[in-house]
């Protein structure tokens, strides 16, 4: 059975950036694993109560997608760029020995949130080769309630190569993640969903670009 790991530096980044195409891959017949690099924690921008129902709300999505496992480094949300690099890779690393995935999803390196950035910087460095040989494809989505915040430059454009058709029956399940999001503190989620309501009522698309493999 192949196995896809879907690399998410915060909660719902998975769900902005291909949460119709860990549907569709189920469907197929994939086992899918979500790794989360972040978490919420007291003493920071949050209050017990809001960290409390955000660990609810992951329980009720892991459902919704039906993942195989889900996974978290717990590293305090905001602070990625003050971990040290190599300790990132090295758990990302980890966790792609145990799951041995086929195709793993990265966030977008060009991301003006600095989680995303770096976490793309570690999780692609742990998709080298000679660190996880069972990797086929790896794919960066876009997440694009944190794109356009990011300044116009060209060298910082998502250009997708690779295309994932959604059927309609998808919209349901996106939704259910709407519908349990519907009264949390997330703005950035709600940007997004007013892009997807654009999208036409019999499907959809999701659309990532296809990394090259490297050393």
């Amino acid at each position: 059975m192949k196995k896809a790991l879907i690399i998410a530096v915060h909660p719902d980044d998975e769900t902005i950036g291909c949460g119709g195409t860990m549907l569709k891959l189920k469907e197929m017949g994939w086992e899918v694993y979500w790794l989360m690099l972040t978490a919420a924690f007291p003493g920071q921008a949050w209050s017990d109560e809001i960290i409390k129902k955000r660990r609810e709300e992951i329980v009720e999505v892991a459902k919704i997608y039906g993942v195989s496992a889900t996974l978290n480094l717990k590293y305090p949300a905001a602070t990625l760029d003050q971990q040290s690099l190599g300790e990132v890779i090295g758990k990302i690393s980890g966790i792609l020995a145990d799951v041995k995935p086929d195709w793993v999803f990265l966030p977008n390196r060009s991301d003006v949130h600095s989680d995303h950035r770096v976490g793309f910087e570690a999780a692609w460095a742990a998709c080298k080769w000679f660190r996880a040989p069972s990797i086929s494809k790896v794919l960066m989505f876009e997440c694009v309630s944190e794109t356009e915040y990011a300044p116009p430059f060209g060298e910082g454009a998502f250009i997708p190569t690779f295309t994932s058709i959604l059927p309609a029956i998808y919209r349901g399940s996106w939704k259910s993640w709407i519908g349990i999001n519907r009264n949390s503190s997330r703005p950035r989620f709600h940007e997004a969903e007013k892009l997807w309501r654009r999208l036409p009522v019999t499907g959809g698309a999701e659309w990532a670009l296809i990394m090259p493999k490297h050393s």
